[in-house]
């Protein structure tokens, strides 16, 4: 497992996060294993919710919602937004696939969100979709307890 672990660092260390800037969070399943509405007859789904209004440095994010599917897709949605900046801030967000055990299973690779300008730019009410696609090994989605996110601002 540290190994595992190791290695998910080293990965977002080089996609320039570095790792004294990163907050990771665990989050469970919030429904496990129903039907995916508008897949193939027999496509699953685990949905997790993570907690409202999650904050790295200046940044916000709220509504997150990471879906993993039993076909291997996966779809993440949030909203987010930025308390100031003046070189437009950017969310850097990971997921690490771990299952009941804590071991690390797979990780879905960085993304990041849209630049967000600072609330003088723009209403502070004003938040900016972040939403992406994305696939992993669908061996795993059986053995699936929680991710992981690992994020930064």
């Amino acid at each position: 497992m540290k190994l595992r672990l190791l290695c998910v660092a080293v990965f977002l260390a080089a996609c320039g996060v570095p790792v004294s800037a990163q907050v990771r969070q665990r989050h469970p399943a919030t429904s496990v294993r129903g039907p995916s509405p508008g897949r193939p007859p027999g496509v699953f789904e685990t949905v997790f919710v993570l907690p409202n209004d999650l904050r790295t440095g200046n940044c916000h994010m709220q509504n997150a919602v990471l879906v993993l599917r039993s076909d291997g897709t996966g779809h993440f949605q949030a909203q987010t937004r930025t308390d100031f900046t003046r070189s437009k801030d950017i969310w850097h967000l990971a997921f690490a696939l771990i299952d009941n055990a804590g071991n690390v299973l797979s990780t879905v690779q960085m993304r990041d969100s849209p630049p967000m300008d600072s609330p003088n730019a723009v209403p502070a009410s004003f938040y900016y979709s972040y939403a992406y696609d994305f696939a992993f090994d669908h061996n795993f989605f059986n053995i699936l307890s929680f991710v992981d996110s690992i994020s930064s601002c």
